[in-house]
């Protein structure tokens, strides 16, 4: 009991609610979170009046409290402690308090009820020091609490360390890993991108299939052999990084399959293209024991869609009703999605018609797909009836439903009406992100309402929304066509410091608003710092300079310039030929004009009407003085 409480008998079956013997491991303890608060909430008004020394002590967590009653305390009460909502700081100091009294010892339950906290909060310097304490004290490790440290490797992101401590198991902490170990670590780094997988990752070779490979032989070569789950695991990470081929051979080498080991290597060779192989392996599917089901005819579906093949894919639907497989939402959601695509959106109502008639009501995923569709075919008003149909249904739309319907009304010059659905998405629960921040900003923008779109700009800011290049480029381009050009650079400069690397757009805005005021040396500054932040030059960046130099009067710098670009291996385009033209007219060097443009024929120039209009006009001009 503690020692520095005294409980009057009314708090007696508290104390013993917090503080009664464990009945099952506390390992499980450390998954459930035992909830004390729950506890207390449970009890009557007369006992919840009498609690005043516990409300201090567990529910404002008062670190003095706290520090207090660790002498004295049991492992199990430390464990009831350490699955509070503390922080890690106070839980390591309880921790070691604890550890510092007279016949005490920690258990394997404290240790891992703490290692799973400190995983949570990816203090994994701190897990590593308590797996050598728990080694030093003698402590029996248990593979449950390598495969928690694991997955909390996995969700950090730091799949080589998921490998490191699967090689430690064995070596320093002496626990036999079974295949439930080696199938987390095998999870973990196909979903983390093996390639990126962190330096001090123990591996042989640096790409992420070879990894995986490495681990399944570490397997046998311990006497641990693979399960149906870690093949499908290793033959999706193949069939991932287009080693096909190399999954297929390991695919052949199983000692049994299944139809979802059928359906993994099934869709491998579809995801890579190569569907005539996986129409052949769908054949041996049915020839086997293991009959299709429908993921087997939806990745085929899919594949098929995706070559525009939808006649095929109609006809696969209408074999697979036949063989007495029912397709299912995601069927006719992938059929959808590919007549939309394609425009065909009569036949894709007549579907969802049919689907309906069936009983298998579309989900959010379809409904995307369909006022998609009808927005970018400006068919606004089908697309808001079709949003009202999927809420009328009980159909949640979600934030590409309403990304897609103020795209559209945006398009349509509907601002208001666009800014009324955003507003409605926010007091439905549905945070807007960076795109639709994005369309209303832009919006805002092509009607000059820069104002308007600043204000949009603070509440993405204040709503937590990061501002992306997109965003900054809108902005810098408004700016510098206001004529704001020093706002545009402030921006700019703000961009970088946020650690946006910025584009070629981003520059070519600024180089050409520096040049339409008159301020080319600044543009030309800029293009050298452009080049020093790694970004190449492109046309649009040599148009801006050309056209700000021919307007100072600068014709022998703009031809330097235009020869320089030529040395570069920079095709010249239209825009640059008609530039230089009409401005050499202007300057009275017609025969100049004409010059360049034989050259630029011989080079390969298709003039356009422009370039013919500027000639001609200048012809006239120069006949009637």
């Amino acid at each position: 009991m503690f020692r520095s409480f005294r409980l009057p008998p009314s708090r007696g079956k508290l104390a013993w609610s917090l503080f009664e013997p464990a009945c099952c491991s506390l390992c499980t303890a450390a998954s459930e979170k035992v909830n004390v608060a729950g506890t207390l909430l449970g009890m009557n008004e007369s006992d919840t009046e009498k609690e005043t020394e516990w409300e201090r002590l567990l529910k404002p967590f008062d670190l003095e409290e706290l520090r207090k009653v660790t002498y004295g305390i049991s492992p199990y009460q430390l464990c009831k402690l350490l699955v509070l909502p503390i922080d890690v700081p106070m839980s390591m100091e309880l921790f070691e308090r604890a550890g510092a009294q007279k016949n005490y010892s920690h258990t394997f339950d404290v240790y891992c009820i703490l290692i799973d906290k400190l995983g949570a909060a990816k203090e994994f310097k701190i897990i590593d020091r308590l797996l050598l304490q728990m080694k030093e004290e003698q402590i029996a490790f248990r593979e449950s609490l390598f495969l928690m440290i694991m997955k909390h490797y996995g969700r950090a992101s730091l799949p080589g360390q998921a490998t490191r401590l699967l090689l430690d198991m064995r070596s320093i902490y002496s626990c036999e890993p079974t295949f439930r170990s080696y199938n987390v670590v095998l999870d973990v780094l196909v979903a983390a991108n093996c390639p990126n997988v962190a330096p001090n990752a123990v591996c042989v070779s640096s790409t992420g299939f070879m990894r995986q490979l490495n681990c399944l032989t570490a397997c046998f070569f311990f006497g641990v052999y693979p399960d149906g789950f870690t093949y499908g695991v290793l033959i999706h990470a193949l069939c991932k990084v287009g080693k096909v081929d190399e999954a297929r051979a390991l695919w052949d080498k199983m000692p049994s399959s299944d139809v979802v080991l059928f359906n993994t290597m099934l869709s491998g060779y579809v995801m890579n293209g190569r569907f005539d192989e996986a129409k052949s392996l769908f054949c041996c599917l049915l020839d086997s024991p293991y009959k299709p089901d429908v993921f087997s005819y939806n990745i085929l579906i899919y594949g098929l869609c995706k070559k525009g093949h939808l006649h095929s894919a109609r006809d696969l639907v209408n074999e697979m009703e036949d063989n007495g497989c029912k397709p299912n939402v995601v069927t006719y959601t992938m059929l959808i999605d590919a007549l939309c695509k394609l425009g065909y959106l009569n036949e894709a109502n007549c579907l969802l018609t049919e689907m309906t008639g069936k009983g298998i009501n579309l989900n959010v995923v379809g409904y995307n797909c369909l006022i998609c569709a009808l927005c970018k075919e400006r068919r606004i008003a089908e697309a808001l009836t079709m949003y009202n149909e999927m809420t009328d249904k009980g159909c949640k739309p979600d934030i590409y439903t309403f990304n897609s319907l103020i795209h559209g009304l945006t398009k349509d010059d509907k601002v208001e009406r666009a800014l009324g659905l955003y507003r409605d998405m926010l007091l439905g629960g549905v945070a807007a992100n960076t795109v639709t921040y994005n369309i209303l900003t832009h919006a805002f923008l092509k009607r000059n309402e820069i104002q308007e779109a600043l204000k949009l700009v603070n509440e993405m800011i204040f709503r937590g929304c990061p501002l992306d290049n997109i965003t900054y480029n809108g902005l810098i381009k408004a700016l510098c066509q206001a004529g704001a050009v020093d706002r545009a650079l402030g921006l700019f400069e703000e961009m970088t410091r946020k650690g946006l690397r910025p584009n070629n757009i981003s520059c070519n805005i600024l180089i050409n608003g520096l040049g339409r005021t008159g301020r080319v040396q600044e543009a030309l500054e800029f293009l050298r710092d452009m080049i020093h932040r790694g970004l190449t030059p492109d046309i649009v960046t040599y148009n801006s300079l050309l056209n700000g130099l021919c307007r100072e009067r600068r014709m022998r710098e703009a031809l330097n310039l235009f020869d320089k670009l030529k040395l570069e291996g920079i095709c010249p385009d239209v825009i640059t030929y008609n530039t230089l033209i009409s401005w050499q007219c202007k300057e009275g060097l017609f025969e100049d004009a004409c010059l360049l443009l034989r050259g630029g024929l011989e080079s390969g120039f298709l003039p356009n009407h422009c370039t013919w209009q500027i000639l001609v006009c200048n012809c006239i001009s120069q006949f009637d003085s």
